[in-house]
């Protein structure tokens, strides 16, 4: 059986990773782990696109978004994109 540990930065950019995560380029150099670049999708927020890492849904066809257009939609004074 093989462990998996996936590592998920958020708001990091692709390139400081590359720059600033020595001890995850190592693990990359001796061949312990892997980097892919992945593109986000909208909306740029985190809970939906965690629900699309976890089920593979798109973030529209997800529950988070849902529910998030709804309370925006009930509250509009508030901003729930921060």
């Amino acid at each position: 059986m093989t462990k998996t540990c996936l590592i998920i930065v958020d708001g990091l950019r692709y390139d400081t990773a590359i720059a600033e995560c020595g001890c995850l380029a190592a693990a990359v150099e001796a061949d312990q782990a892997r980097v892919w670049k992945m593109l986000s999708c909208l909306p740029t927020i985190s809970a939906p696109l965690y629900e699309t890492i976890h089920t593979g849904l798109a973030p529209v066809d997800g529950v988070v978004a849902w529910i998030i257009g709804r309370w925006e939609r009930a509250l509009p004074e508030m901003d729930f994109r921060r």
